[in-house]
């Protein structure tokens, strides 16, 4: 099963960023497009779901396995340290800008009817790699499809703050941005024929700053961590997660992460809750060949409570599914 993943970020207030392959295509089929007023028009890759993506055929992102690691996060060199010396010097200014280094979904989870019987899929599987595991390949490689690695990371979703305020109480501009980050290090740049959108964010000293609701969880192991002060919250915002095989369009989602250093250095114990309606999970298609392998048709039949599902239990929270997702980030240079 292979899952290729890009990443879908806009706002309530009329935001949104489209992100593609941040590396192999260079902001063309599959790279990032982005809207910015309420008169965009979403675009249609095929999939089954307007999921606002304009590609044309696909969201081009190549993944294999990766380790996924929550709170230890690669630097450029894939050494797992992230110490000072691997942050890169950002625009001149209080602009400091943070690359996701990581991104694990953590509830509900996936589910497919395979050659083995009804299993996980999320977080690992016998043959191929899981959700998670294509996740934080796309984030921390380049895999061209054709083979020929174009010297960038695949998938680079950018948090620039500007300026960064730590200050209890304190906030400022947030944007979105999806980059084109380098192999090895050296500045991120914004991908070309995209830009960057602004929304706000607040710092809290004592935390915490994520909004998890007991109620939404189904008991899987790892459950979804916790963002403590010092700290910052973000949203509500629309986030959709989106692969080559399917998108999940996620409404009402807060946004918070844990700084580690004053100015911050990196962000850890990453948090993202959005809901996933059954509507729209039910919109979305799956392509023949992950049909054929977990026996779901859309995203609904790979989600417990959803009647097509082959799993037992039953994760919806009303008419569809609360998503939590963990995410650590590094700090990026960027030339704008």
């Amino acid at each position: 099963m292979l899952l290729r993943p890009a990443l879908v970020v806009s706002s309530v207030a009329s935001l949104a960023l489209f992100v593609g392959c941040g590396g192999d295509d260079g902001g063309g089929d599959g790279g990032a497009t982005v809207g910015a007023t309420s008169t965009a028009t979403a675009g249609d890759d095929g999939d089954g779901a307007d999921d606002g993506v304009d590609d044309g055929a696909d969201d081009g992102v190549t993944s294999t396995a990766g380790d996924g690691m929550d709170d230890t996060l690669p630097d450029s060199t894939g050494d797992d340290d992230a110490d000072a010396t691997d942050s890169e010097t950002g625009p001149a200014g209080d602009v400091s800008v943070f690359r996701f280094a990581s991104l694990n979904v953590r509830d509900p989870h996936f589910f497919g009817d395979t050659l083995v019987g009804c299993i996980d899929v999320t977080d690992s599987v016998p043959v191929g790699s899981s959700v998670n595991e294509q996740f934080n390949e796309a984030i921390n490689t380049d895999m061209s499809p054709d083979g020929a690695p174009d010297g960038l990371l695949d998938l680079s979703l950018l948090l620039v703050f500007d300026p960064l305020d730590q200050a209890d109480g304190s906030g400022g501009t947030l944007s979105f941005a999806n980059g084109a980050c380098p192999v090895g290090g050296g500045d991120c740049s914004l991908l070309p024929m995209t830009m960057e959108f602004p929304t706000d964010f607040t710092s809290s000293a004592a935390g915490p700053c994520d909004h998890v609701e007991a109620g939404d969880l189904s008991g899987y192991d790892p459950a979804p961590g916790t963002t403590a002060g010092p700290c910052f919250s973000a949203g509500p915002a629309s986030v959709s997660i989106v692969t080559t095989s399917f998108t999940l369009p996620l409404e009402m989602t807060e946004i918070a992460a844990t700084y580690q250093g004053d100015p911050a250095t990196s962000l850890l114990s990453g948090t993202l809750r959005g809901f996933l309606s059954t509507a729209n999970a039910e919109a979305v298609a799956l392509p023949a060949d992950l049909t054929e392998s977990t026996g779901a048709t859309n995203v609904a039949g790979l989600l417990p409570g959803h009647p097509t599902n082959c799993g037992n239990g039953d994760d919806t929270d009303g008419d569809g599914w609360w998503f939590y997702a963990d995410f650590t980030a590094l700090s990026a240079g960027y030339t704008g």
